[in-house]
């Protein structure tokens, strides 16, 4: 997404990343408060997900997994992406 974001506009890829990163320090500090991602059931996994949004109102949604001490994230999907699918989680 940074990337995407960086052939646009390098300032907007900052900012951007600001906000993921903050959002990142959320899900370090409690990753199991957030709620199940819309997929996790269609896709058998304990997906779980957390929005956040930029200085320019734009939200987006991160997937993630929570492992043991562990949080990984699957992606980041910006406005109007689909849900994940299969294909995305190998």
């Amino acid at each position: 997404m940074f990337d995407w974001l960086a052939e646009r506009s390098t300032t907007g890829a900052a900012t951007w990343l600001l906000a993921f990163e903050a959002m990142l320090g959320d899900l370090a500090e409690e990753a199991d408060a957030f709620g199940q991602a819309a997929e996790a059931v269609d896709l058998g996994r304990d997906l779980k997900q957390k929005f956040f949004k930029t200085p320019r109102g734009r939200i987006y949604r991160t997937v993630f997994l929570v492992r043991e001490q562990n949080v990984y994230v699957v992606r980041v999907r910006g406005p109007g992406q689909p849900d994940l699918s299969p294909d995305e989680l190998d």
